[in-house]
């Protein structure tokens, strides 16, 4: 990891800034949010059930069951937290929201659910990986159930917006690259891709780590007089904490913007 410019510096304090004031930081800490997607896939035995439920082409049968309820999960650093879990019917109804539906499946459509077990799943969020409910679905022809975390919307917190900054928010970014998302975590270190272009120079990779957030990004010396094509490539880099990452959101220092994470 490349000494940081004092341009990554003080972009990194006026973002971390920035999200203090308008509580940001606070609010991410308390809250719980789900940074994995809701649907946790096991595969498919064919492409005609693939397609169906990778495009929402699917629905519940009139006999489906499952009822609302409760759960208490278990954080890392042993907290726990009680939460409302959907049924299963709005539980898939909630999985195939936005999808196109039968309309994009070249196959037999749709699919139809049969049985629902609630069970459990492995969820990157912001405290760490956690155990949450989900229910498990199956169809015909489905060796192992499709998975949808069925914890109730209002009950998770969601990624924050970028802070509004000087400048168009672009201020004192000349010569910084963005981290792209998801940074994947790596016992004390984070691995980070830096996006940049073809003719990039000199790639930097730095990293700001405070005691209520962990701001990254690269940066460039400048770019080679060559002809470049327009692609953004992504180039990982290691970067070590101090100590375990926890709670603290990891912000791209170009944008502001709180990035998902992995573990």
């Amino acid at each position: 990891m490349a000494d940081a410019p004092e341009a990554f510096d003080v972009r990194a304090e006026a973002v971390l800034a920035a999200l203090r004031t308008d509580g940001t930081l606070s609010t991410y800490a308390a809250s719980l949010v789900l940074l994995s997607p809701r649907v946790v896939e096991t595969g498919y035995p064919n492409e005609e059930l693939k397609q169906a439920f990778g495009n929402g082409g699917f629905e519940a049968a009139p006999s489906l069951r499952g009822d609302a309820t409760t759960r208490t999960v278990t954080v890392p650093g042993g907290s726990t937290r009680s939460l409302p879990v959907l049924g299963a019917r709005e539980t898939l109804e909630l999985a195939r929201r936005g999808a196109p539906g039968c309309g994009a499946v070249a196959t037999a459509c749709p699919i139809t659910v049969t049985r629902a077990e609630l069970g459990t799943v492995e969820a990157d969020t912001n405290h760490g990986r956690v155990t949450l409910p989900a229910w498990q679905f199956w169809a015909e022809g489905l060796t192992t159930p499709y998975q949808v975390i069925a914890v109730e919307e209002s009950a998770l917190g969601s990624l924050p917006t970028p802070p509004t900054l000087g400048g168009g928010g672009q201020e004192g970014t000349a010569g910084l690259l963005s981290a792209q998302p998801p940074v994947v975590l790596r016992d004390d270190a984070l691995v980070v891709t830096i996006g940049h272009g073809a003719c990039d120079l000199g790639l930097g990779a730095h990293l700001l780590e405070e005691s209520d957030a962990v701001v990254v990004g690269g940066s460039s010396s400048g770019m080679s007089g060559e002809v470049c094509t327009a692609q953004l490539i992504g180039t990982p880099a290691t970067m070590p904490l101090a100590r375990p990452l926890g709670t603290r959101p990891v912000v791209d220092v170009v944008t502001g913007a709180v990035l998902t994470t992995s573990g």
